[in-house]
């Protein structure tokens, strides 16, 4: 198996666990080439989530996207906090 063919096996694993859940993603095209650089590279993508934990409207709903940064941190994101 070449490298190439190792680095697609890795992103399409990696795009399984992204899509898993969701209905729609948006730039799925510009996400695959993101997680390639970041595999070549060995660096992590970045995610920015930005959350008032002391907001008066926060609701289940912020849930669904606290899991699914969750599924993502062990191998394909770094997470910073706002």
């Amino acid at each position: 198996m070449t490298t190439n063919e190792m680095i697609n096996q890795q992103v399409k694993h990696q795009m399984r666990i992204i899509k898993q859940g969701a209905v729609n993603l948006v730039g799925e095209e510009e996400l695959e080439e993101k997680l390639k650089k970041s595999i070549i590279t060995g660096k992590p993508i970045t995610v920015k989530f930005g959350m008032d934990p002391s907001a008066p409207d926060i609701h289940i709903g912020h849930a669904v996207v606290l899991r699914k940064l969750k599924q993502l941190l062990p191998s394909i994101i770094h997470l910073r906090k706002l």
